[in-house]
């Protein structure tokens, strides 16, 4: 049903990346609903394929540095506070903490600026810097705060770090997916392959995660070499595709080499919407030590 007086929501995003599509669905569902949605890109240059990446009423850019949203905090913020009052929103949805941090800056001293502020990952809490930010911003009772877990295992962690005693509400609501569109999208299995440059008879192993050590891909190679030393027929025609960037990339690509799988490994790098090149896939691995959503 929809609402008799729709939302005015600014939702505020510290910059277009990865979780992009996951963002577009929190608007699909509230612009669904009669609601207007502004999304905000706290850093970012702006681009023509970014807007139309967003799904949104509107698209804006702030165009700060790392460095300015790292030192200059309360310059960030009266720009949020700025285009807030211009604007006159009914809601802050604010994804991850930097934004969470500079929107609650923002709005203080404003008498009706409610925000909810969605934990996307384990941990965001384990700094105690973090956890001080939230005692003194979130208790407002003017500006209320509604953190959002992703999953159980993430509002189970907050719980945890603040032992027992969260400085405002806390809620877990899943993370969704379109099915019906992600089905849609896809790309046949020959198409996904020649994509991906692996061969229609190849068995192929598919990871798609940033390339970090919680994601564990060092273990999966490990692994793979062990199978390949067990197994000959696999040996030859067994393919491994990890899709994704990160910081251990050089050192992941050393280590198939030195494991000498070279001709094993696809590193397919990022890849926009790699939902749509799942179908390679003849096993999906997903190795990590710990997850948002729980193991």
């Amino acid at each position: 049903m929809r609402p008799e007086q729709p939302l005015k929501i600014l939702q505020l995003i510290y910059k277009p990346d990865h979780l992009l599509p996951l963002f577009n669905l929190y608007t699909k569902v509230l612009m669904d609903n009669g609601h207007h949605v502004t999304t905000i890109f706290l850093t970012g240059s702006e681009d023509q394929q970014t807007i139309a990446a967003t799904l949104a009423n509107e698209v804006e850019f702030c165009c700060f540095s790392r460095k300015q949203l790292r030192t200059s905090k309360y310059r960030v913020s009266r720009k949020i506070r700025h285009i807030w009052k211009k604007q006159q929103f009914d809601l802050a949805i604010c994804h991850r903490h930097k934004p969470s941090f500079v929107f609650s800056l923002a709005r203080m001293g404003l008498k009706h600026a409610p925000m909810l502020s969605v934990v996307h990952a384990l941990g965001q809490y384990k700094r105690k810097n973090r956890r001080i930010h939230a005692r003194l911003l979130y208790r407002n009772h003017f500006n209320k705060t509604t953190l959002i877990a992703v999953s159980k295992a993430v509002l189970t962690n907050i719980e945890q770090d603040f032992a027992g005693k969260p400085p405002c509400p806390v809620t877990a609501i899943p993370n969704i997916i379109d099915l019906e569109t992600v089905v849609s999208n896809q790309l046949s299995r020959n198409d996904a392959r020649h994509h991906l440059g692996v061969g229609s008879d190849d068995f192929v192993i598919g990871n798609v995660a940033r390339l970090v050590a919680d994601k564990a891909q060092k273990d999966l190679l490990t692994a793979l070499s062990r199978l390949k030393q067990t197994d000959q027929q696999l040996a030859t025609t067994t393919k491994l595709v990890i899709i994704g960037t990160g910081k251990l990339e050089k050192q992941l690509k050393h280590h198939a080499e030195s494991l000498g799988l070279t001709q094993s490994v696809v590193f397919a790098g990022d890849i926009k919407l790699a939902s749509r090149l799942m179908p390679a896939f003849d096993v999906f691995v997903l190795p990590s030590i710990v997850e948002p959503f729980g193991l």
